[in-house]
């Protein structure tokens, strides 16, 4: 079996540089940051590392920038996108993922840490 390698090459770049191709039928974009996958339930991210405290922050802050990266909503923790850059008819759906995502990092955070952490509050 050959492996056609333009093809491949083609599909790859179309993907990469035009995200509104990836679009389905329903015109939903799973490139998008609001996209909610139905396998993103609140305790289906763990990176398996408690957070403890500063004595392994570091480690556990890098270790988790990893799954939100693949599941493109890390820019609910750097802010990188505000929650009005999508518009008002989107806010709710913004609110949904920002609960997802925090629900995800708080899964990691030891019991005994959930009082003193401020991003919660964000």
């Amino acid at each position: 079996m050959e492996i056609d390698e333009a093809a491949i090459n083609a599909h790859t770049s179309a993907t990469v540089v035009d995200s509104l191709q990836s679009k389905d039928q329903l015109g939903i974009d799973y490139h998008r940051p609001l996209f909610l996958h139905a396998s993103g339930a609140p305790i289906s991210m763990s990176i398996g590392m408690p957070l403890v405290g500063m004595e392994n922050y570091s480690l556990w802050r890098e270790a988790m920038q990893f799954p939100l990266l693949t599941r493109n909503k890390l820019c609910f923790v750097d802010f990188s996108i505000p929650r009005d850059s999508f518009g008002a008819a989107y806010e709710l759906l913004w609110d949904c993922c920002n609960a997802i995502v925090k629900s995800w990092i708080m899964h990691d955070v030891i019991k005994s840490r959930f009082d003193q952490w401020s991003l919660i509050s964000r």
